[in-house]
């Protein structure tokens, strides 16, 4: 089976999440045979807590002999990078990336595209104050306006080193006509012999039922949540066996007005190692209206969370 991913952008800061994140680069670069970019961003913003590594007390004559800041600062993340994937990435073919920038999303996007990524792997963001300030909402503007799959860990998330990624949750809308994300959980699923599980949110109100077919009774009768349930299930299991081949998977179906904290509750409750969602990539005033469930899942999730733009095709 072909590689799912080929080219992995992962950013990198140098703090515990490093620690956490490579290890899920590194299984997935050994199961894809795929090409690893390590990408640091040295900003210029005087007050963000991360300038400090960059001075360590090998490297302040340099600053003060005339070779310059922002030379040093590169040298000295250049270097870390280095170490970090001979420790944490070994015998995966790594390359080294250290861009000057002080707007990491516009960074993040312009990396991908020009590198032609498969995959962005990067931890959720848990800064407060003054790192808030300049940091904030990264993650999730990346989830929104990324053009391929990312790959988003919460810091302290540990990958299993005994049976990785064994459940996979994936969040399936009924509306959703190409299903890419059930196609990339089996692919997923197959290299790490996982167990898919199908979760689908009916919602509880009429006038949410009628606006799907897959609810609606093909006697032309007025929907209700003991038909939408059972048609779901059906729905699911059609799927399953169409995109799964033959992967092992288990429908899921609740009846829920909150689908994001039916998403937290049964991802706690199957103890899944990985959920996969569909992200519409709203911006401005449609994002403000409607919200995204998969920003709110890569904020409070329990697990990490691997998002897939519904403009993606596999």
């Amino acid at each position: 089976m072909a590689g799912l991913f080929r080219k992995i952008l992962s950013q990198v800061d140098f703090d515990e999440s490093a620690l956490t994140i490579l290890p899920y680069v590194r299984l997935l670069a050994q199961q894809n045979d795929a090409t690893v970019y390590l990408l640091h961003f040295v900003t210029t913003q005087e007050l963000d807590p991360s300038q400090g590594v960059y001075n360590p007390k090998e490297y302040r004559r340099g600053i003060t002999t005339g070779e310059g800041i922002e030379w040093t600062q590169e040298k000295v993340a250049k270097e870390k990078l280095a170490r970090l994937a001979q420790e944490e990435l070994p015998g995966v073919e790594c390359k080294i990336v250290v861009r000057m920038s002080d707007d990491q999303v516009a960074g993040m996007l312009q990396m991908e595209k020009e590198l032609g990524a498969d995959l962005v792997v990067t931890v959720t963001q848990e800064r407060s104050g003054m790192a808030h300030l300049l940091r904030g909402g990264m993650t999730e503007k990346v989830v929104r306006q990324s053009s391929c799959p990312v790959l988003t860990i919460r810091k302290g998330q540990e990958l299993s080193t005994v049976q990785p990624l064994r459940k996979i949750l994936v969040s399936v809308d009924a509306a959703d006509k190409a299903l890419d994300v059930l196609t990339y959980a089996g692919q997923l699923a197959q290299q790490n012999d996982s167990t898919v599980y199908l979760l689908h949110t009916v919602p509880t109100e009429k006038i949410d039922l009628k606006m799907s077919d897959i609810y609606l009774p093909p006697d032309g009768s007025e929907p209700s949540l003991v038909y939408a349930e059972k048609a779901v299930k059906g729905h699911l299991e059609a799927i399953a066996k169409e995109r799964l081949h033959g992967m092992r998977y288990e429908p899921v179906v609740h009846v829920s007005r909150n689908p994001g904290k039916t998403l937290l509750e049964v991802e706690k409750d199957l103890g899944v190692d990985l959920l996969v969602m569909a992200t519409h990539g709203f911006t401005g005033v449609f994002h403000i209206l409607l919200g995204s469930l998969t920003e709110r899942m890569v904020r409070e999730s329990s697990c990490p969370v691997l998002s897939l733009h519904r403009r993606y095709r596999t």
